[in-house]
């Protein structure tokens, strides 16, 4: 800095002591006049107490003054405008004169001023140019140089394949060997570069040279080969690049390079290629997300990589085992899952989860669990798929109380209702099955086991919610059991019966072990019993069913009210 401005600096330093200074005194003789018997301080100790402080807010004021709101957000904005000017249109600005060249050498094709193989040669060697300019600027201007680098690969890739498929200028071999280099050349000076942009467009090249010299010979053996080749490519020299975008353009060009395969040539050829292209591509992307997972900047955009991961694989992986194994379908379904999870275990033994970082972890740890719904059900059918997936939202929930994770609760409540249905729809009778002596019964049983003891583990809302759906299921499948083996006339009184016992059972048991929600259980059950009796047995039973039904009600309910009294008394 020039010492005439660290002149004029330290002059305006010193006024603004000054003016400090004499505003001090100025306070401090009017509080004088407002306290008249305070002590009197001394003017030199305010001058030196004055003349100190002006020092060190003129130092300091950069440090301790914090941006106001609106600068802040006016720097925002400045930033995001300046990004669009910087970036965005200088790519429109080029995209703009790519389109200008193509019209102006469309033009001169149509009056036949070039012939065919020196219109190849000008796009080959304009795209050269128009690369090497971009690589000559990638320090001075790298958005500038970005988007050229980008430009020369498509133009030169254009140009190459332009000779081959218009003009036939050299064989179909010679093309793929072309259009690899090339590809591999941009690939590489991505990497130099550390240009995730750059990167993404070459692969986008790659991707596109099957199908543009695809020869309908379905060489998938070739094909499968070909994908896991760049696959590799990326995994093993990006690991340790913060790229996030990268690896879902991978992902969806594999999965879409290989529906469109499938979609015409799946049946016609074997299946094992097809399948192994599909797991290793699915361990090859999970190894590399669950690596990279806790260096991600953005985590959110990792969770959404590995859901990708997970639906393809598995969706695609189904499709191809359906046909050509499926004996064999829900046990490769179930290899996935411990694959998933042993890759789950590796990151959570190999890292001090923050908390943040814990709940996106947890939310990682239910990404597995429709897929083990879905083994269950490809591999069960009938009354075991209903004991396994009721055995299953069982596990959930008591993982979910141990660990106190709300989360598995998110995920077990909806697998406990469609447990819950599935089981209802075996609701017919089989040919010499007994009343209360068969697999339908046992199951309502075992699932009403399973909700008490969830409700035992579980706190607050979940166990309040286990604990009123397990009666109820009990009861519902009491009455299946009663409407399936009774003829209509002796229904509605085993009705009554049935809801009287499950009311004596809950009201005795619970004034015995002092429990609260076995006595509402009971008290539920006669309140049913006794709406039921007087608003439809009294009209609708026979006069013998009728004078049972009575009086077993009012035995029983004059024995609840005895009990009920008596404990009054006990606590009185």
């Amino acid at each position: 800095m020039p010492e005439r401005e660290i002149d004029e600096i330290k002059k305006k330093i010193d006024f603004l002591q000054k003016e400090i200074t004499t505003l001090s005194l100025r306070v401090s003789q009017l509080s004088e006049k407002n306290q008249p018997n305070a002590e009197s301080e001394d003017p030199k100790s305010r001058l030196t107490t004055s003349e100190t402080f002006p020092s060190t807010l003129s130092h300091g004021a950069e440090k301790s003054e914090s941006p106001s709101p609106e600068l802040t957000k006016s720097k925002t904005s400045f930033s995001f405008i300046s990004w669009i000017g910087e970036n965005i249109f200088i790519k429109l600005g080029v995209l703009s004169l790519a389109i200008v060249s193509i019209w102006f050498l469309n033009y001169a094709f149509e009056e036949y001023w070039i012939n065919e193989s020196m219109r190849i040669w000008i796009g080959i060697i304009t795209g050269f140019i128009v690369f090497g300019i971009g690589f000559w600027t990638r320090t001075k201007h790298p958005y500038i140089a970005t988007s050229l680098l980008g430009l020369g690969i498509m133009i030169g890739f254009s140009a190459y394949f332009i000779g081959f498929q218009f003009y036939d200028l050299y064989s179909l071999e010679f093309t793929f060997v072309g259009l690899f280099l090339l590809c591999i050349l941009a690939v590489t000076i991505s990497l130099v570069l550390d240009s995730e942009f750059l990167f993404g467009f070459s692969n986008l090249g790659a991707f596109f040279v099957p199908i543009l010299l695809s020869s309908g010979q379905n060489s998938y053996l070739f094909l499968f080969t070909y994908l896991l080749f760049w696959d590799f490519i990326f995994v093993y020299f990006c690991r340790r690049k913060h790229w996030q975008y990268l690896p879902l353009l991978l992902i969806l060009g594999n999965h879409l390079v290989f529906i469109g395969w499938a979609y015409e040539n799946l049946e016609s050829s074997p299946g094992l290629f097809p399948l192994i292209f599909q797991l290793v591509l699915y361990i090859l992307f999970l190894f590399r997300e669950f690596h990279f997972l806790p260096k991600a900047k953005n985590q959110i955009l990792s969770l959404i990589t590995l859901g990708l991961v997970l639906s393809f694989g598995f969706i695609q992986s189904i499709w191809v085992a359906s046909i050509y194994f499926p004996t064999f379908k829900a046990a490769y379904v179930l290899f996935m899952v411990i694959i998933f999870y042993g890759f789950y275990h590796r990151l959570l033994q190999g890292e001090k989860n923050l908390p943040i970082q814990k709940e996106i972890y947890d939310i990682l740890g239910l990404f597995g669990l429709p897929f083990v719904v879905s083994a269950i059900v490809f591999g069960m059918e009938g009354r075991i798929l209903a004991f396994g997936l009721i055995s299953f939202s069982f596990l959930i929930t008591i993982a979910a109380a141990r660990s106190k994770q709300v989360y598995l609760y998110y995920a077990g409540i909806p697998v406990w209702f469609f447990s819950l249905i599935h089981l209802l729809s075996f609701s017919y009778r089989i040919y010499g099955e007994m009343f209360l002596m068969n697999g339908r019964i046992f199951l309502f049983l075992l699932t009403t086991t399973y909700l008490l003891l969830c409700a035992k583990f579980s706190e607050g809302f979940y166990k309040k919610l286990f604990q009123f759906t397990a009666y109820p299921y009990l009861l519902l499948g009491t009455f299946i059991e009663i409407y399936l083996h009774f003829p209509p006339e002796k229904r509605l009184f085993l009705y009554s019966v049935v809801l009287l016992s499950y009311g004596l059972f809950g009201i005795g048991l619970g004034f015995y072990k002092h429990i609260q929600s076995l006595k509402l259980v009971g008290i539920f059950s006669l309140g049913l019993v006794v709406l039921k009796f007087y608003l439809y047995d009294f009209w609708n039973l026979s006069i013998g069913f009728r004078i049972i039904a009575g009086l077993i009600l009012g035995i029983s309910l004059i024995g609840t009210g005895i009990l009920y009294n008596r404990q009054k008394k006990e606590t009185i």
